[in-house]
């Protein structure tokens, strides 16, 4: 039944006058609330802090030109559908820093083309954005925002527990934050995050979520870090009924040496949805400096999610780790382990996914760099028409200016 989704792209005349206006209402959406909540905040600026030199913000200019193989490029558990895909993705950073004011911008444009199964071909975008205003020596606003429009998953979390195929998709996140230095070790802080996901056709339904949270933190030495912290959340599907989560939880932070260090937290979640549910959230990490040429991290979360892709809750466990080298200066390779279990609590069976990437970058020069990529991806479920493997080969160059 998932693997209908692969022919989201072969429309009709009516089809297509559909997804044109599902997409121009995404695009309003988003565009409507980023607008209203950028113009709240930049109102609380002074004009002083707003008057920056132009030729203070510092651009950098990059393109990255790719060619992938891509051995099931609808993520299909049947009759996959294999293509060499080309990518052309240029993109700009931009930084400004002041005493009492500081951004960076990046933005990119990707221009996807594939040799076979040219009615995939798409033009995907993302906009991240920081920003941080100090309004006095112990108070500050900060500002983030990450704005994406694709057609497939770009990490292991996000390809993990999703609705299978290949499809237009909108997300749009937006969290405002105010701060305060309580004493010289103590801080606290109230946030609100808006987050929007919007879908082309008639893959999943449209859904926003808000939340508003607060959180106290404390050092109780150099190394160790504390904190506690409460928050609501509520997602609204354009259709049928609101999820909503209380969740509580405290962790700590502590660097065991110089090198290594861990953070560990632990809470509960209280869920309204069909029914009431209490779920545990247990989150661990740990990131270590081996050398001087080499990182690693290790990291393992269990919580139980509201779902943007159905009006459902995901009940899941995930595992990564990643390992990094960079042996001379122009010379740097990696690989990335995913492993999780989940399952939608309407669902009748588990889902496994398993990841794995492979790269290697090499400089040719300061500015330039070749890079390779392997990854596989693979979903094991219950459910036949949920299960897919994908391979992807991907090589190119990337250029800064």
């Amino acid at each position: 039944m998932e693997n209908k989704i692969i022919n989201v792209a072969r429309f009709s005349s009516g089809q297509e006058e559909e997804k044109l206006f599902l997409i121009t209402k995404s695009f309003k959406k988003v565009f409507i609330k980023s607008a209203i909540i950028y113009s709240v905040y930049f109102m609380l600026l002074t004009s002083n802090a707003l008057a920056f030199d132009m030729s203070e913000i510092e651009l950098t200019p990059e393109i990255t030109v790719s060619e992938t193989y891509d051995d099931n490029i609808s993520y299909a558990s049947a009759h996959e559908l294999s293509d060499f895909i080309t990518r052309i993705n240029p993109g700009v950073t931009a930084e400004y820093d002041a005493d009492e004011f500081r951004w960076d911008i990046y933005a990119d444009v990707t221009q996807v083309m594939f040799a076979r199964h040219n009615e995939f071909d798409n033009t995907s975008e993302s906009v991240a954005f920081n920003g941080q205003l100090d309004l006095s020596k112990h108070d500050r606003l900060t500002l983030s925002e990450k704005f994406s429009h694709t057609y497939e998953p770009v990490s292991f979390d996000e390809a993990f527990g999703r609705t299978l195929g290949r499809y237009s998709y909108y997300t749009n996140n937006i969290v405002v934050e105010y701060i305060r230095d309580i004493t010289s070790q103590c801080e606290a802080k109230v946030y609100y995050g808006h987050r929007s996901d919007q879908f082309a056709g008639h893959v999943a339904e449209d859904s926003y979520m808000n939340t508003a949270g607060a959180q106290i933190d404390y050092s109780l030495t150099s190394r160790t870090r504390v904190y506690a912290y409460d928050e609501f959340s509520k997602r609204t599907y354009e259709y049928g009924f609101d999820l909503s989560k209380n969740r509580a939880a405290a962790g700590i932070e502590q660097d065991i040496t110089n090198q290594l260090s861990c953070t560990a937290e632990a809470g509960i979640d209280f869920i309204s949805a069909d029914s009431d549910y209490q779920k545990p959230l247990i989150s661990l990490s740990l990131n270590d400096r081996i050398d001087e040429s080499t990182d690693a991290s290790l990291s393992y979360v269990q919580e139980y999610a509201i779902s943007q892709y159905q009006q459902d809750c995901f009940d899941s466990w995930m595992t990564s780790a990643k390992l990094s080298r960079h042996p001379s200066p122009r010379i740097q390779y990696g690989c990335a382990l995913f492993y999780g279990e989940g399952k939608y609590s309407n669902a009748a069976f588990h889902e496994q996914f398993i990841g794995n990437e492979i790269w290697l970058n090499y400089s040719i020069n300061k500015n330039t760099d070749i890079i390779a990529a392997y990854t596989l991806a693979k979903v094991l479920s219950g459910d036949a028409d949920r299960e897919y493997t994908k391979n992807k080969i991907l090589t190119g160059v990337r250029a800064k200016f």
